[in-house]
């Protein structure tokens, strides 16, 4: 079973959740594949850049990571960190009050 929501994910994840929605759902010990959200394409470089992007928890709907965020690094510094990471990176200005950074640098949703 899944516990993401029952609402279309973003981004063009959609292609993702049989395979990985079981990553969302109480998983403290994996993850999809690096760059798994870049294939084919990046559908986050085809967000509109002057409007705000905002990530949910994909299993309870909480805004978790908005961009620019109080660092206001720009679109293309924080498509170029992820691309480089293989993962969407956030920094710390971007986390909402849903986000909660464990000891050990775990990051999960509250």
């Amino acid at each position: 079973g899944s516990c993401l929501t029952n609402s279309t994910l973003r981004f063009g994840m959609e292609r993702l959740r049989a395979d990985y929605g079981w990553v969302c759902c109480d998983n403290h010990n994996w993850a999809e594949p690096s760059g798994s959200y870049r294939s084919p394409t990046d559908p986050l470089a085809a967000e509109p850049a002057d409007e705000p992007l905002t990530f949910y928890d994909p299993a309870c709907g909480a805004p978790l990571f908005v961009l620019p965020g109080t660092g206001h690094r720009t679109r293309q510094q924080f498509l170029q960190e992820s691309a480089a990471h293989g993962w969407p990176s956030f920094r710390d200005g971007e986390l909402t009050s849903h986000v909660k950074v464990e000891a050990g640098g775990e990051v999960v949703s509250s």
